[in-house]
Parts: C-alpha cells; structure tokens; sequence
C-alpha cells in the first residue's frame, strides 16, 4: 500500500510536457528549472485523473505513464537543437521531480521528501477517476505546444530542419 499523497496525481507525462513548454518561453535552463518545480504544484492543484483505490489498476497507468514521461524527456533532448534543447529539458526535470518520491516510495519504502512537503503535495490534489479524458486531451494540447514553441524558439526538430 503507498504512503498517504503517493496515490495522487497529475500523469507525469503532462508535467513534463508542461516543463518544457516553459522552458522553451523561458529560454534559461536555471529559471526554466525553477517555475518547472513550481507549475508542478499548480498542475497539481487544478481537477484532474486520479485512481479509484484499484491498487493494481493505478501501477499499470503508473509504469506506462512513467515510460511515456521519459519518452517526453528522451525527445526533447534528441529533437530539439541547443539552446532550446537545454532550457526544455531543465523545466521538464523541474516539473517532475517533485513526483519523484512516488517510484522512490514504491523502491525502497521510505519517503523522499520531508512531511510536510507531502502533506502539502497531497492536501492540494483535485482528482477523481473520471477525469482521464482531461488528462490524455492536456497531453495532446500541451505536446502540440512543445512542438510549436521548440519550433518558434529555436528548437526546431532535427528531422524537420533536414528537410527545410
């Protein structure tokens, strides 16, 4: 059974997407990183999925929705050129890390950030099963965001510039 808080949460795929899309207006890899960690929380604050207290049904989501968020990570720093490649991948680590305690908890049984960052990460969720459908429509406006802002930022995406 996970900790109190370990069982809610915004898909990690969407933070990331949302860490990048800063980091691609931000331009700075440092500022980038910090309003990544900070969007995360008011990510977090906003309605949106979460599981319905089936253990098992909420580790498959878990597992593939981590996959998906270091595929978010993975083509962000393979598609897009320097600078925006740096400042991208620093908001998209900015936005994750604070669900980092979730795969730590499930590894080693012991939490990763102080209690009261917990209580607090758990205290602002707004979530409820239903809610899948906000969360895969997010990824996709929040992806096309990425893409356009690499693009307009400098970005631009390897493949498409060999073509250009």
């Amino acid at each position: 059974m996970a900790a109190a808080g370990h069982d809610r949460w915004v898909l990690v795929t969407n933070h990331a997407l949302a860490g990048a899309a800063i980091g691609a207006l931000t331009g700075n890899p440092a500022i980038a990183f910090g309003v990544g960690v900070a969007s995360h929380f008011g990510m977090d604050a906003l309605p949106h999925w979460g599981p319905d207290g089936d253990r098992s049904h909420f580790m498959r989501i878990a597992v593939r929705d981590g996959l998906a968020g270091l595929g978010v990570l993975a083509a962000v720093t393979l598609m897009h050129r320097r600078p925006a490649r740096w400042s991208m991948l620093a908001g998209a680590l900015g936005a994750v890390i604070p669900d980092l305690d979730k795969p730590y908890y499930e590894l080693t049984g012991r939490q990763l950030w102080p209690v009261a960052v917990n209580r607090f990460h758990a205290v602002i969720q707004r979530e409820s099963p239903q809610r899948m459908p906000v969360e895969l429509a997010a990824m996709v406006v929040l992806g096309g965001l990425v893409r356009r802002l690499g693009v307009v930022r400098g970005g631009r995406a390897t493949i498409r510039s060999q073509r250009s």
